[in-house]
């Protein structure tokens, strides 16, 4: 005998095969198709979905359901915060962080339709009470003062958040993002063919404010350059610097008005009509149409382009030279 009994059951004599229960054997014998094998045709029949459904209203009444219950499922997501169920659209990175910074803060936009409301129901009520132009007047500029007040806190907000977006994702890449969003706002333009001029002013600001990135954080991307340089260099020449950048500045506004009036030729724009209360004719408004949206859409194309893979300083790359640049000056101390 020893002490461990796990091991005396172990050496203790096994039974040539455990004879299986009833049950089981019952199974056994009962197991099989119980079917004769179908025939490849019929098989293969079975397999057919038809390309065009024997109900075709009752087929697009369950597609409309179908797409309604996901609509609706994103719009509860949307409402309640739940990302993994939003559109795909939605689910990108600088989307959520800006959503989460404009919900986190008090907006003065948020009560726009109930003053809106509030000062047409007075303006209204005054007008039949006092009878008196005033009466009217008033509440139009508490009105445009409500928006004056809700253009500046979105002015106010879009600078404090641009610097946070700069700090998350970095200079290059959100110039970059910003580029590419004006030129899908400048081919959408293009593409729709408005004769709306207020959807083209709308269109417009949208292109205007993804260019504002770049327009407002060249200098900075200038100064990047300038630290690459002198890391490589060890030379720091800011002056060049500033001179190349100049000088490139002036050319491309001199090639822009010398092409611009070139396309102007092509299309036979009559700069004098206007003068002579005369009309442009059709072909001639589209062409110049075409020219206000496509040369933008293309020229922004291809400065996000350049950004993206033209210009390498990204802000992973940026956080390595930084030490670098660093130990360079305390050295040169």
């Amino acid at each position: 005998m020893t002490w461990n009994k796990k091991k005396d059951e172990a050496h203790k004599p096994v039974d040539d095969a455990a004879e299986p229960s009833d049950q089981h054997k019952g199974s056994t014998q009962a197991a099989g198709k119980g079917h004769p094998t179908p025939k490849r045709k019929d098989a293969q029949a079975q397999n057919l979905h038809p390309l065009v459904p024997a109900d075709r209203k009752a087929s697009a009444k369950a597609a409309k359901a179908r797409i309604r219950a996901k609509e609706d499922a994103q719009y509860e997501a949307m409402k309640n915060g739940d990302i993994n169920n939003m559109p795909k659209s939605e689910r990108l990175p600088w989307r959520v962080y800006i959503r989460d910074y404009v919900d986190a803060r008090f907006n003065i936009g948020e009560f726009f339709i109930p003053i809106a409301l509030v000062i047409m129901i007075g303006s209204m009520v005054l007008s039949y009470v006092i009878r008196n132009a005033w009466a009217s007047i008033i509440p139009m500029i508490l009105l445009y003062a409500y928006l004056a007040a809700v253009i500046i806190d979105v002015a106010v907000m879009w600078h404090k958040l641009k610097k946070k977006l700069i700090d998350k994702f970095g200079k290059k890449e959100l110039c970059a993002f910003g580029m590419g969003f004006a030129a899908l706002v400048s081919f959408i333009l293009f593409f729709i063919k408005t004769s709306n001029p207020y959807v083209f002013l709308v269109f417009t600001f949208f292109s205007g404010l993804g260019q504002t990135f770049l327009v407002l954080e060249v200098w900075a991307l200038v100064m990047d350059v300038i630290d690459y340089h002198e890391i490589r260099t060890h030379r720091r020449e800011e002056g060049t610097a500033y001179a190349v950048v100049s000088f490139a500045r002036k050319l491309g506004q001199t090639l822009a008005g010398v092409g611009l009036n070139a396309l102007l030729a092509v299309i036979h724009y009559d700069s004098t009509a206007s003068a002579n209360n005369t009309a442009l004719p059709e072909d001639v408004l589209n062409k110049l149409y075409d020219i206000s949206t496509l040369v933008p859409a293309i020229t922004l194309t291809l400065l996000t382009i350049l950004l993206g893979f033209g210009y390498n300083l990204s802000k992973k790359k940026l956080a390595v030279l930084q030490p670098q640049l660093k130990e360079i000056r305390e050295n040169e101390e």
